[in-house]
């Protein structure tokens, strides 16, 4: 199972399997605690449009050692750099404390530089990345 969390983008193209989009933390929290026995991946976004945020997320599943057994990959994909970096961080002090299996692949892609689908433009524009659009407003 894969957890794809953010309020508006879609997983990457070149990604295979299928994706378990989820738009609310709410949900993600839901989701993550009632099948964290099958889920092989998660990928973040921090700043989800919501007072509760990726990290927040991080912080509670972690805090309540939720069991990852099969976990493969986390990654963190959010265009706040600053965000992005703290949460990277949380999960390898997560792994490293033993939260997580030493084999669990910890990865960060900013979401400026990947090319992502998002809810308002499917990349019909022209622009490579999320930081050439946003330049070009």
């Amino acid at each position: 199972m894969k957890i794809f969390i953010d309020d508006e983008r879609f997983p990457i193209r070149e990604e295979t399997g299928e994706w378990i989009i989820v738009r609310d933390p709410d949900s993600a929290l839901s989701i993550i605690r009632s099948n964290s026995a099958w889920i092989t991946h998660i990928s973040f976004d921090n700043d989800l449009g919501f007072p509760i945020e990726g990290r927040t997320i991080m912080v509670a599943i972690f805090g309540e050692q939720v069991p990852f057994p099969v976990l493969e990959e986390i990654c963190v994909h959010s265009a706040n750099v600053v965000a992005a970096k703290a949460m990277f961080d949380l999960a390898t002090s997560a792994q490293k404390a033993g939260i997580l299996r030493e084999n669990v692949r910890i990865e960060m892609r900013s979401a400026l530089h990947v090319k992502y689908q998002t809810i308002s433009s499917w990349y019909d524009d022209g622009y490579e990345n999320e930081k050439d659009r946003l330049a070009a407003r």
